[in-house]
């Protein structure tokens, strides 16, 4: 029991640290432009945290729930399970997609009043807003792979987009015209290419875990 906690909890492990390592990177890169921008990605970061927030509940519900099912040998469950949380991460991704797009001042006033953190903070809202929706997908692939007892294909996900933003970032970043929108357009590619990675791994981990039990079922 330990060792099968151990493989499941270290891979989740890893990769909340490849975000704090991704925070700190992109603080780096921001530094050249002065604190405004600094200062907006750090309440930009916060803000995009409550929008992910009714998505990370919903997944945390997945994984007990695809569990529960997968434990009990219902493979059509864990497939509707992931299909609602998928519907429901959507939407309420959708939701502050929108609110990023319509209203990013208001979001950002309550932490600064400061025009220039105000311009970059609205700015990082709006193009950040679409990694709502990718990441809202992504959220739901992670919860199935948590509930089915596999957390490395989320792991290797998460590291394909913060091994690529790192490394495109640092090439771009010698162009004279860099500018922090442009990792923001670098991390909406980079979201996008995960969510590609997740949803092939998906399919492969259901094929293989979920196949074996609805052929046991059709032959009882």
């Amino acid at each position: 029991s330990w060792s099968r906690m151990v493989r499941i909890g270290i891979p989740s492990g890893l990769e909340m640290g490849l975000m704090a390592f991704y925070m700190g990177f992109v603080m780096a890169m921001l530094q050249d432009f002065g604190s405004a921008p600094q200062a907006a990605f750090g309440i930009g970061m916060r803000v995009l945290q409550l929008g992910m927030m009714p998505g990370m509940a919903i997944t945390f519900a997945t994984a007990a729930i695809v569990g529960q099912n997968f434990g009990a040998r219902q493979p059509t469950r864990v497939r509707e399970a992931f299909a609602q949380a998928l519907r429901l991460n959507l939407l309420s991704a959708g939701v502050f997609c929108v609110l990023f797009h319509l209203g990013p001042e208001w979001l950002i006033g309550p932490f600064s009043d400061d025009p220039e953190v105000l311009f970059y903070g609205a700015q990082f809202l709006r193009w950040i807003s679409w990694n709502l929706l990718a990441m809202a997908a992504v959220m739901s692939c992670s919860g199935v792979f948590s509930g089915l007892g596999n957390t490395m294909p989320s792991l290797v996900g998460s590291t394909v987009r913060i091994v690529g933003i790192t490394a495109a970032g640092v090439w771009l970043s010698g162009d004279p015209r860099f500018a922090p929108v442009w990792l923001w357009a670098l991390s909406i590619c980079a979201s996008l290419v995960q969510l590609s990675i997740n949803l092939l791994l998906l399919r492969r981990e259901m094929r293989r875990r979920l196949t074996p039990l609805r052929e046991s079922a059709a032959t009882a």
